[in-house]
């Protein structure tokens, strides 16, 4: 109904009545109704406003309006009540609305607040899980490290002993090379004088008298002696065809030795050959377990840089989390001012409205 009011009065007057309500609004057009009866003026002090004190009455058009349309003076108390309770009703709307823009930034700053913190926490638990997880891996390392280095450490002794026993028998096989060459050497002397003696022995008895006990010629020998009858001439045939024989079988021995010597150098180069190879074999035995060794060191020095590595990751994932722990601190002291001051600013918007 006032705004049609208002409407109407534009149309009759060509004048903008809302200017005459700001005024209203401010208290100060209030003020300056003066009725025609002196007992319902009403002083700039008395309605709240800001008075003028040019003038204190409102103007004859609006005045002449208003007389026109409601059939006499006008009423300012009436007018003035009517003002107020819608004055009163969009103050309340007002409340309202910012009561409910508090609400909905109070639950944006709990909810920003919310997000932040799960963020904040998954981050937490995340370097936590990469902190539990280096110490994990850094114990591992370390056990393995400590597991290659008892290897390397037993490996060393074996190859200590290895090497002792090596020596040892490289020395009982020198020795007993030697003492078998020595041996050899005896027996061949042995054997050699043994034949040499039942050579002699073999030609004394064949230059006995045939008469005699001790006479003894071999059936091949008798086969090349013609008796003559000079016993000192066949005395030295008989030593004479002892001997042949004898010279025959030692060639045949010769011929043997030599075979034999054949069969003995064949056999020594193949054992020279196997000795050469073995050697070899050790050699590249030695070489194998010196690579390993080496190989373990590497590993070893790898696992230290892979154990220094850990360290500072596990360093830097621990200053991760007290940065973390730091900035969820300082997210709260945050949204804890943004709270304050949004509570702030709701007091303020709602002090501005009124």
């Amino acid at each position: 109904m006032f705004a049609s009011l208002k409407s109407k009065i534009k149309e009759e007057t060509g004048s903008d009545i809302s200017k005459l309500t700001s005024s209203w609004r401010s208290g100060a057009f209030l003020g300056r109704i003066t009725l025609r009866d002196d007992s319902s003026t009403a002083s700039p002090s008395s309605s709240g406003g800001h008075g003028d004190s040019t003038s204190d009455s409102i103007s004859p058009q609006l005045e002449s309006y208003l007389s026109d349309r409601t059939g006499g003076q006008v009423d300012q108390v009436a007018l003035q009540q009517q003002y107020t309770a819608q004055l009163e009703a969009k103050l309340k709307e007002r409340d309202v609305y910012w009561e409910q823009k508090i609400e909905e930034l109070k639950l944006s700053l709990a909810s920003v607040q919310g997000e932040e913190a799960v963020a904040a926490q998954a981050v937490a638990r995340t370097a936590q899980a990469e902190a539990a997880k280096a110490v994990t891996e850094r114990a591992a390392a370390e056990k393995q490290l400590n597991e290659f280095r008892n290897r390397l450490a037993a490996a060393e002794r074996a190859q200590d002993r290895l090497d002792a026993l090596t020596e040892e028998l490289e020395q009982s096989r020198r020795e007993w090379a030697r003492e078998r060459s020595e041996l050899t050497a005896a027996l061949g002397a042995a054997e050699a004088r043994a034949r040499d003696l039942a050579d002699e022995l073999a030609v004394v008895r064949a230059a006995l008298p045939t008469d005699s006990d001790h006479h003894h010629m071999h059936d091949d020998d008798k086969r090349e002696l013609t008796p003559s009858g000079c016993e000192s001439y066949d005395r030295v045939c008989r030593e004479r065809a002892v001997l042949t024989r004898q010279l025959q079988e030692a060639k045949m021995a010769l011929a043997d030795v030599k075979t034999s010597w054949s069969g003995q150098i064949a056999s020594l180069e193949t054992q020279v050959a196997r000795l050469s190879r073995q050697a070899g074999e050790e050699g590249a035995e030695r070489r194998r377990v010196e690579n390993e060794k080496r190989e373990m060191q590497e590993k070893l020095l790898n696992m230290a840089a892979e154990i220094e590595k850990t360290k500072q990751q596990l360093a830097n994932s621990e200053a991760k989390v007290v940065r973390l722990n730091s900035e969820v601190h300082s997210l709260a002291m945050e949204v804890k001012s943004l709270r304050s001051s949004a509570s702030h600013v709701g007091v303020s918007s709602s002090l501005y409205s009124i």
